[in-house]
C-alpha cells in the first residue's frame, strides 16, 4: 500500500468515525434517508472498501479502532463490531481475489458486498453469543445494513481510492 493509499484509507477511517458519531445526534434522526440509516454499518462500509485495495496490517488496525468507536456509540460488547469489520474485511478480501476469474459475468465488487455483508452479520452475532447473549443485532440493525448495501458504490470512494476500476 503506497503512503497515498495509506493516507487515504487514514481519512476514510476518519470519515467512518464521523458517520458514526454524527448518527448519534438525536435532531438527525428526523432526517431522510442517508443520514440517517448509514452510520450503523459505518465500519462495513469502510472494512470493504479496504478490501478493494489488497491486504493491509494498516487497514486492518484501522478497521479495528473505527469498529471500537462504533462499540462505545452503540453500547455494543466491547469489540464486537472490531471482529465483525475484520471478519468483513477478510471475506470481502477472499471474494475479491476468488471471483476475479467471474469478474465478466458477475462484478467483484457485487460479490465482495455480499460476502462481506453476509459473514459480518454472522461476526456481529457470534460477538453478542461471546458476551453472554448481548442484543448487538437487532430488527433495525438489517434495514439499515440494506439500505446502506445500496449506497456502497456511491459511498465507498470516500473511504478508500479505487485501484484498477471498478471490475478489479
Amino acid at each position: 500500500m503506497s503512503g497515498a493509499e495509506r493516507i487515504r484509507v487514514f481519512l476514510g477511517a476518519l470519515l467512518a468515525i464521523f458517520i458514526c458519531l454524527l448518527g448519534t445526534t438525536p435532531l438527525l434522526h428526523h432526517m431522510p434517508f442517508p443520514l440517517t440509516d448509514t452510520w450503523p454499518i459505518a465500519v462495513f462500509l469502510f472494512a470493504l472498501s479496504c478490501a478493494r485495495l489488497s491486504m493491509s496490517i494498516w487497514a486492518a488496525v484501522l478497521i479495528v479502532m473505527v469498529g471500537l468507536v462504533q462499540d462505545f456509540v452503540l453500547e455494543a460488547p466491547l469489540g464486537a463490531w472490531s471482529f465483525a469489520g475484520l471478519c468483513a474485511y477478510a471475506a470481502g478480501l477472499i471474494a475479491k481475489d476468488s471471483f476475479k476469474a467471474m469478474a465478466a459475468t458477475i462484478p467483484s465488487q457485487l460479490v465482495l458486498l455480499v460476502a462481506g455483508s453476509i459473514v459480518g452479520i454472522f461476526a456481529l452475532s457470534i460477538a453478542g453469543d461471546i458476551a453472554g447473549g448481548a442484543d448487538v443485532l437487532d430488527a433495525p440493525l438489517w434495514s439499515d445494513l440494506v439500505l446502506t448495501a445500496g449506497l456502497y458504490y456511491l459511498v465507498t470512494p470516500l473511504f478508500a481510492p479505487y485501484k484498477g476500476g471498478l471490475s478489479s
